[in-house]
């Protein structure tokens, strides 16, 4: 006898139906007691700090100290980027030689392009004992996540996410981002042109705004590929 594809259909749909029927004395159990977090990158702040040493009652940067200073730049691999910050020595210094040893110190690092931040309140550092200045490096770092990350089951059956879930969106944020500090807090947007943006905002609501033509999109895309318009 002949199986015709019309017998065919007829058997897969009755096998069908059978499955689906068996399936439902079958209980079907959730479990979401072990969902691994999404891999992130790790911000953290380090801290980096330098004495310089004056001789008392004197606010001259000697030689040495300055070679001293330009090496500790250099093994800390400072950056414009970096926070720096300058703390006075011994409270029985005289604010005035504090301040002129503070200036010494910043108008001899202007040089290599690196400003002093004013100290916020919470900045909590010892002061150096004795005649002398505290330089204070602070940078924020990313640390990686360890991926690939196969340590789960690679394969679940009620939509709980692997162990490996997100690890390549975190690494590559981790690698690409120019100042990890940002990963913390945004940076603020800066001033804008209120009587433009609030211009521009009247046209919207009012509907005199000015359509995209095709030659426009590719003015602006051609902008975009050559770095102008920006």
């Amino acid at each position: 006898m002949l199986i015709g594809p019309q017998t065919i259909k007829q058997f897969l749909a009755v096998v069908s139906i059978t499955l689906a029927a068996g399936c439902q004395g079958i209980p079907h159990l959730e479990d979401w007691s072990n969902v691994p977090e999404s891999k992130k990158p790790q911000v953290n702040q380090v801290q980096y700090s330098h004495q310089v040493s004056f001789a008392p009652a004197s606010a001259e940067l000697g030689r040495i100290e300055g070679d001293r200073l330009l090496a500790f730049l250099n093994n800390a691999q400072a950056a414009a980027k970096d926070s720096f910050y300058l703390v006075s020595g011994n409270p029985e210094t005289p604010a005035a030689l504090s301040d002129a040893r503070k200036t010494m110190v910043a108008d001899y690092l202007s040089t290599f392009g690196v400003a002093i931040r004013t100290l916020p309140g919470d900045f909590a550092v010892k002061s150096p004992a004795g005649d002398a200045v505290n330089l204070i490096i602070r940078r924020h770092v990313v640390t990686l996540p360890g991926c690939p990350d196969w340590s789960g089951d690679r394969f679940t059956y009620n939509n709980v996410p692997t162990s490996n879930w997100g690890c390549a969106s975190a690494t590559n944020l981790g690698l690409m981002v120019a100042e990890p500090g940002d990963l913390v807090r945004g940076r603020d947007g800066g001033y804008a042109d209120g009587e433009y943006a609030a211009t521009s905002i009247s046209n919207y609501r009012k509907g005199e705004t000015k359509s995209l033509s095709p030659e426009d999109v590719g003015t602006t895309q051609s902008q975009q590929k050559t770095g102008e318009g920006q």
